[in-house]
C-alpha cells in the first residue's frame, strides 16, 4: 500500500512555482565605472539607492547642437528688462527629441525568458519633480525613441532586454536635488515585477586654477585704445602657450569678462573616461544684458549655459567666484577644489544657493 506524502508535494510545487516567478530587472552605472555590468553583480548593491560613494550619475543635456536654439536669441540690442527665464527653455533637452545622444547616460534590462505573448512592461520615473526633469530613451536600430510614462515594451522587446538611455532637462537647482527613481514594471498574465534604480543628475562643477587653459575670453570694446594693444598681445601669448582655441572676443561693450559669466563643466564616467559637456554660469545680474551672450554666442553641441534668476549688484559679479585647487584638511579631502566668494554685512551672492 503507498503512502500520499501531501507536505512534500506542496513543498514541490511551492518551488516550482518560485523557480519560475516573473523577474525584472534594470541596471545603471551605479559603481560609476562608465559602463552597466549586465553579467555580472558590480552594479546591483545598493542600486535602489543614491548615497555620495555609490548611485549612478547622468548628465543634463542642455548643449545647443547645430545652435538651433542661439540663433532664436534676440541681440543686446532690443534688450528690455524682462524676466530673463526664456534663455533656458530652448537647449538639445527641449521637448522629447534626442539632439545629442552622447550625453546619455546607460540603462539596461535584463533579458525575461518565457514570457507570455501578451507579456508587456513600462518605464516610469518618480517623484513628481524627477518625473518632469528626466527623460528616458529605448535604442531602437540606430535613433533613440522617448520612453513616455505609458509606453508599453512588448514581449519580444522584454525579452531581448531593453537598452535605454536618460539625461535630464536641466541641472540641480535649489527646487531640485537632481535625484530621481527609475521604476521598470513587468505585467504577464497574474505576474507582476518590479524593480527601480536611483540617479542623480551630476553637479555644475567650476574650474580652479591648476587645470590647464583650453580657450581664452576677452573683448574688443576699446574705450581707450589700450584694448586693441592688449588684445594683439593677449593673442600672441595664448597661441606661444600652446592653445589651440582662438582668443574668443565679446563685443557687446562691457568690457568686465570676468564678471558676467564663469566657465563651469559637468561629467560623468564614460567607458573610455569621462564625458563631460562645458557648462557656462550667468551671474545672477538679469539686467546685465551682456550675460545672455553666453547663450548666444558660447552654446553648441558641447557647450551649455545655466543662469540662476536674480538682478543682483557688484557683489554678485562672477568675479567674486573663484575655485581653489584640490586639497585635504583635517581628514576631508576636496578633490575637485573648492569655491570661495565674498560677502557684505553678511550678504552672501544670489548664485550662492545654486552652486
Amino acid at each position: 500500500m503507498r503512502f500520499f506524502n501531501t507536505s512534500a508535494a506542496v513543498l514541490a510545487l511551492a518551488l516550482s512555482n518560485s523557480c519560475s516567478a516573473l523577474k525584472a530587472t534594470i541596471l545603471a552605472d551605479t559603481n560609476r565605472d562608465g559602463k552597466v555590468d549586465v553579467k555580472g553583480d558590480t552594479d546591483i548593491k545598493g542600486k535602489a539607492e543614491w548615497t555620495s560613494e555609490r548611485g549612478a550619475l547622468i548628465l543634463a543635456n542642455i548643449g545647443d547642437t547645430d545652435r538651433r536654439c542661439s540663433k532664436k536669441l534676440p541681440d543686446n540690442d532690443s534688450a528690455s528688462e524682462v524676466n530673463e527665464a526664456f534663455l533656458d527653455k530652448c537647449n538639445d533637452a527641449t521637448g522629447n527629441v534626442q539632439r545629442n545622444a552622447k550625453y546619455l547616460a546607460p540603462l539596461r534590462t535584463l533579458p525575461i525568458a518565457k514570457l507570455s505573448y501578451s507579456a508587456k512592461g513600462s518605464i516610469h520615473v518618480t517623484d513628481d519633480a524627477a518625473a518632469e526633469n528626466i527623460r528616458v530613451f529605448v535604442k531602437e536600430g540606430n535613433d533613440w525613441t522617448y520612453v513616455a510614462a505609458n509606453h508599453t515594451f512588448t514581449a519580444q522587446e522584454l525579452q531581448d532586454g531593453l537598452e535605454l538611455g536618460v539625461d535630464a532637462r536641466d541641472v540641480r537647482r535649489p527646487t531640485w536635488d537632481g535625484k530621481a527613481q527609475v521604476h521598470f514594471t513587468v505585467q504577464d498574465g497574474a505576474q507582476k515585477a518590479e524593480d527601480s534604480v536611483a540617479l542623480r543628475v551630476a553637479p555644475v562643477m567650476t574650474h580652479h586654477h591648476l587645470q590647464l587653459a583650453e580657450r581664452v575670453f576677452s573683448t574688443d570694446s576699446d574705450y581707450t585704445g589700450a584694448q586693441t594693444t592688449f588684445v594683439s598681445d593677449l593673442k600672441e601669448n595664448v597661441a606661444a602657450a600652446g592653445i589651440d582655441e582662438p582668443v574668443f572676443l565679446f563685443s557687446n561693450g562691457d568690457i568686465w569678462i570676468q564678471d558676467f559669466f564663469e566657465p563651469g563643466y559637468t561629467s560623468i564616467p564614460g567607458p573610455d573616461g569621462p564625458i563631460v559637456l562645458r557648462v557656462m554660469i550667468r551671474s545672477a545680474q538679469a539686467g546685465r544684458f551682456s550675460g545672455r551672450d553666453i547663450f548666444r554666442q558660447l552654446r553648441n553641441d558641447k557647450v551649455g549655459a545655466v543662469q540662476h534668476p536674480g538682478d543682483g549688484d557688484t557683489l554678485d559679479s562672477a568675479g567674486n567666484l573663484e575655485t581653489v585647487p584640490p586639497y585635504t584638511l583635517n581628514g576631508k579631502s576636496y578633490p575637485a577644489g573648492r569655491i570661495i566668494q565674498g560677502q557684505w554685512d553678511g550678504r552672501k551672492p544670489l548664485i550662492h544657493e545654486f552652486l
